[in-house]
């Protein structure tokens, strides 16, 4: 019997054709081994390249894999990056979450992006410590702009009041999730949370205060 490593893809096209499969018929079997191939893929050396070049894809559902594997690697392999790396990678993720907002991208790759995100802030919590206002200023700038460039942001309220409804459902959704996934630590973390990250100003529509 082969051995997965030895029936891993070797080209984008079959892994493209093992996402997809995913989400057609198959015995549990099939889909099992299907599955254990991906996620042999993601977890290799290659998976950041992998998630880089699957981001554009024609695809939702290999879109939403691209964001998984960030995930994952960010969850499994986020000490392999440097600090310059740490920091293009969060250029590009947000960057990718804009283009989302103004294509109008689906919630399901979106929210999964917003996930991204958070997983990145808990790798790299000190190099992105007010992550809701810097997000919301890429925003509504729709460019990431370099985190040192906060300092010439305008303040949380006025951007708050610039943001519309929109765009600023992807602040909500990543503030939530981020918030969420801090309170399953504990309670000192959430305080400190709320006392950096988290806006507060009063918004005009959108609620974003938490």
């Amino acid at each position: 019997m082969a051995s997965v490593s030895s029936t891993l893809p070797t080209s984008m096209e079959e892994v493209v054709s093992l996402i997809l499969q995913l989400y057609q018929p198959g015995s549990p079997e099939k889909v099992a081994k299907t599955q254990e191939i991906l996620q042999q893929l993601q977890r290799s050396s290659h998976g950041w390249q992998l998630a880089n070049n699957l981001a554009n894809h024609e695809s939702e559902q290999v879109r939403f894999f691209a964001a998984l594997t960030f995930i994952v690697k960010l969850n499994t392999d986020s000490k392999s990056l440097g600090e310059q790396d740490a920091q293009a990678l969060l250029q590009t993720l947000i960057n990718w979450l804009i283009r989302c907002i103004e294509n109008a991208e689906g919630p399901l790759v979106t929210r999964k992006l917003c996930s991204t995100l958070v997983a990145y802030f808990f790798q790299f919590p000190a190099a992105w410590k007010n992550c809701v206002k810097h997000l919301l200023y890429c925003v509504c700038m729709k460019t990431a702009v370099p985190y040192e460039s906060l300092s010439e942001a305008p303040d949380t309220e006025a951007l708050v009041r610039e943001i519309p409804d929109s765009k600023a459902i992807a602040i909500f959704w990543f503030a939530s999730t981020l918030v969420e996934e801090v309170g399953k630590t504990d309670s000192n973390s959430m305080k400190q949370l709320s006392s950096t990250c988290l806006p507060h100003a009063q918004p005009k529509k959108a609620d974003l205060s938490f």
